[in-house]
């Protein structure tokens, strides 16, 4: 009997790297020129200020000679006793507006998103309508309704209780107050997810093993939300560090001093010294670095309270019984008082003369405060030349931050990650210390950027790079890489892959980047109140002088024109990119992954 074998096939290698070609090649290269060329643009525009600025700190700050090195500017801060007042003031504030909105913010939104109080569709729309409104014009419009002499809510009690009441505006606890209601949107949309998707099971438990709803708020919801409500901390803590106009409308009255108080009066009071307003800003940003790590290591750790999982589960909401009409009080009642001192705004700006609102004063009523304010040449081209601004750094900003995430999402390596920190730094600047160094370097560097637009574009479009970055970089990571890999094979070069394929995907996401961008330079006022000034002005330093001046009226007038401009540009902005989800409904869907 013969047996016959058949001898198994040689088991099959793996396959073979298909052969570069010159083509793959000169791709590879070009692709690594566009992140070189990126790493170098965004290099130039941001390692300069940074430089300027810390060598300016031990240079002799008023001759702007960097000779010699001196520690001069430091030992004269850190020796001056007001210098370290205004440094402990600076953490109070930062720390008492932080515990300030935080609380108010998470009580809200426990109210809104876990219990039955009516009017909680109102309390999101009143937030966001106060969103739209600069910080200096709330600020203005807080002094309106709780200043001395013509405040409405000292007329109000005196005409009640007969008294010489006046409410102390001009406080620590009264910036403290004003300052966490500016942030109050901003905090409130920070934690609402982090409560709306906290398993209410939990809490179910909680109560049927006898805890108190109290006891089940402390003890499970509370440590649910806290790494939500320990970034909220951190980044409103940033922000008030940061803020210049609060101190400067309710602070420097009655001489209460902050970091960017102090800054700001280095500079503009008499013979400017740079070299001690450099110092406070490295000291500024030292406390931001600070606050930074902090609300990194918040976040970072985010994943280990997360509830929702694979298991479904329907959201609950409290019911408060007889309650839930006073908790409707307060939930409807707070963002009633924010909006407030934008009504005081809205009646000082049809008045000639500011008088608190009375039966007898509506006969002053009048719209030639605005004609007059629309006649005014500085106004109207100030106002012009912030829409340019806005409008040219948020091209700028997206078209930088849409490439530079593509390349770092696509190519890490050695340049996009230097690409990615560089583009990071500005985060730790605050705005009135990076005008500052954008003015430092201009008067360092002979290139005649000074008293220019294009020292103020350039200082914004440093200021909202990183983010943009995170607008691209949420754009990009969507978007699987076989798009671009298809367009390659199909002999597509860089720029046709990104003209062709990623341009129309992240067009929605590059029209949000760019409306966020070109709605916070509207607003922004500490960060160009050093680059604005006779030649060329901005909005918001022109509105800042004003008030200062007394011209109330005017100031008022001229903020709600400002305000109207923000709300038309986010309405348009809103309306296009609502026109190209329905025009394109499935840009914005996940695209599957090849297996």
């Amino acid at each position: 009997m013969t047996v016959t074998t058949t001898r198994p096939a040689p088991a099959a290698g793996p396959p073979s790297r298909p052969p570069r070609t010159l083509t793959s090649v000169g791709r590879r290269l070009r692709s690594r020129s566009l992140s070189l060329f990126l790493l170098l643009v965004v290099g130039l525009l941001v390692l300069p200020p940074v430089v300027i600025l810390v060598m300016s700190a031990f240079a002799d700050g008023r001759t702007l000679r960097y000779s010699e090195f001196t520690w001069e500017n430091f030992a004269d801060v850190l020796t001056d006793e007001h210098a370290w007042m205004s440094i402990k003031d600076t953490v109070i504030f930062g720390v008492g507006a932080a515990l300030t909105v935080v609380t108010v913010a998470t009580i809200l939104a426990w109210l809104v998103e876990r219990t039955n109080t009516p009017g909680r569709r109102a309390v999101y729309a009143l937030l966001i309508i106060s969103f739209a409104v600069p910080t200096f014009i709330q600020g203005m419009g807080w002094l309106l309704f709780l200043g001395p002499g013509t405040g409405l809510f000292n007329s109000v009690v005196q005409g009640l209780t007969g008294s010489d009441f006046e409410f102390p505006i001009y406080t620590m606890g009264s910036m403290i107050f004003v300052q966490a209601m500016t942030m109050l949107p901003v905090i409130f949309l920070l934690i609402v997810p982090a409560m709306r998707s906290a398993d209410p099971g939990l809490e179910e438990a909680a109560a049927m093993s006898g805890a108190s709803r109290v006891q089940t708020i402390l003890k499970i919801t509370l440590p649910l939300i806290r790494p939500a409500v320990l970034a909220a901390l951190f980044l409103s803590a940033i922000l008030t560090i940061e803020s210049f106009e609060v101190p400067a409308l309710i602070g420097s009255p009655a001489r209460i001093t902050v970091l960017s108080t102090e800054i700001f009066a280095e500079i503009r009071s008499g013979v400017a010294d740079y070299g001690a307003a450099s110092a406070f800003s490295i000291i500024m940003m030292i406390i931001t670095i600070a606050g930074l790590i902090n609300y990194q290591r918040a976040t970072a750790r985010s994943h280990r309270y997360a509830t929702v999982r694979g298991k479904a589960y329907r959201p609950s909401r409290v019911d408060l019984g007889r309650w839930k009409y006073v908790a409707a009080v307060f939930a409807v009642g707070v963002p009633l008082l924010k909006v407030s001192p934008v009504l005081m705004i809205v009646w000082a700006s049809f008045l000639e003369r500011y008088k608190p609102p009375s039966l007898s004063a509506f006969g002053d009523l009048t719209t030639a405060t605005y004609a007059a304010v629309a006649r005014d040449p500085e106004v109207v081209r100030s106002l012009i030349n912030s829409v340019v601004l806005g409008a040219g750094a948020a091209v700028a900003v997206m078209v930088l931050a849409g490439l530079a995430a593509w390349q770092l999402v696509r190519r890490r390596n050695n340049v996009t990650k230097s690409l990615d920190f560089i583009m990071a730094l500005p985060l730790v600047m605050p705005g009135l210390v990076l005008g500052l160094a954008v003015l430092r370097t201009s008067l360092t560097i002979p290139i005649g950027l000074y008293g220019t637009e294009y020292i103020i574009l350039i200082a914004l479009v440093i200021h909202y790079l990183p983010y943009g970055m995170r607008y691209g970089h949420a754009g990009v990571i969507s978007l699987h890489p076989e798009l671009e890999e298809a367009a390659s094979v199909a002999g597509a070069n860089p720029t046709s892959v990104v003209r062709r394929i990623l341009v129309p995907l992240l067009w929605p996401t590059l029209i949000a980047g760019g409306a966020f961008v070109f709605l916070a330079t509207i607003r922004q006022l500490s960060l160009v109140v050093f680059l604005s000034g006779p030649g060329y002005e901005v909005a918001t330093p022109v509105l800042f002088l004003r008030w200062q001046y007394g011209s109330i009226t005017d100031a008022a007038a001229f903020a709600l024109i400002i305000v109207a401009v923000a709300c038309l540009v986010l309405a348009s902005f809103s309306k296009l990119t609502a026109g190209m989800a329905i025009a394109n409904p499935g840009a914005n869907r996940a695209t599957p992954k090849s297996k």
